[in-house]
């Protein structure tokens, strides 16, 4: 550490300074997660720094079009996932990885409009949340 070289009168403000920053939530993004599907070596790399990062306060965010580019291993450790859409093979994938969202939860998913609301609001999202308890699916 470099406290010890600080003159003396600033010690207390880093000191505090740095315990600061430690406490302060950290985000990271990733997005076009499919430019590194397949590459074995990045998505290994971007899963240990996501859980390393964790004990720092650290946030990690993935995006991508399609559940597919998402790396696995990323997937299994994800806290939440945001869908805006299910595309053909993507139910089957999330039970591959032991994400098991209740069929009607899907069903229902399925049947709201694509895109954006015709007033403008926005579009629709399925938010699955890991907890203590099991998933939320909202």
């Amino acid at each position: 550490t470099f406290i010890p070289a600080l003159p003396e009168q600033y010690r207390a403000y880093h000191q505090a300074r740095i315990r600061e920053l430690s406490e302060e939530v950290k985000h990271t993004f990733y997005d076009e997660c499919h430019n590194f599907a397949g590459i074995d070596f990045i998505q290994n790399a971007l899963n240990t720094a996501d859980l390393e990062d964790r004990k720092f306060n650290v946030r990690t965010a993935f995006s991508s079009q399609y559940l597919s580019h998402m790396p696995s291993s990323v997937l299994k450790t994800m806290n939440s996932l945001f869908m805006m859409r299910l595309t053909e093979g993507d139910e089957e994938y999330l039970k591959q990885l032991e994400i098991n969202i209740p069929a009607d939860i899907l069903r229902r998913f399925r049947q709201l409009p694509q895109g954006v609301y015709p007033d403008g609001s926005g579009t629709a999202f399925l938010g699955i949340f890991k907890t203590k308890r099991g998933l939320i699916c909202h």
